[in-house]
């Protein structure tokens, strides 16, 4: 069995945080369209009490996104390489970061019910994304094509049998 490649795993989780960032910044262009008088009042509340800056903000989701590739490779040996293996990492990641993270903020006041279903949906569209591309971006050590080796059995996504 290989052994993670940490340097793929830090370059496709950045680009997978770049890929949640894109996806955030949509999701909140839509979720604007929608945004009543009494939410852009909460949304100046918080933002005056001091809410993360966006260099934190930003730390936060590239660490996200190489959470995201990290689980990814580690998974990879058992599932093969390729979208499904994918989609699982970043469902995986969603699940600890979507989930209960924007659940933990509504128990705490600082979002709305729609805020929260909203943010979740979106960020399971967008997390899925960006773990596709750090996807495939990695390889294992020693190998040569992000998706088409695998030390996985021959029932992968690219092998039939």
């Amino acid at each position: 069995m290989n052994s993670i490649n940490m340097g793929k795993v830090i370059v496709g989780g950045v680009v997978a945080g770049v890929v949640f960032m894109l996806g955030g910044f949509l999701a909140e262009q839509v979720k604007g369209v929608f945004i009543t008088v009494a939410e852009v009042a909460e949304v100046a509340e918080g933002a005056a009490s001091g809410e993360p800056n966006a260099v934190a903000m930003t730390i936060y989701i590239l660490c996200v996104g190489i959470m995201t590739a990290w689980i990814y490779a580690a998974i990879r040996p058992r599932f093969g390489p390729g979208p499904g293996t994918a989609f699982k990492a970043s469902t995986a990641a969603w699940l600890i970061w979507s989930v209960f993270g924007f659940t933990m903020t509504y128990w705490l006041g600082i979002l709305s019910g729609s805020e929260v279903m909203f943010g979740t949906i979106a960020a399971f569209i967008y997390m899925n994304a960006g773990g596709y591309v750090a996807a495939m971006m990695y390889q294992e050590e020693g190998s040569g094509s992000g998706a088409s080796t695998s030390s996985a059995p021959a029932t992968n996504e690219y092998v039939k049998n």
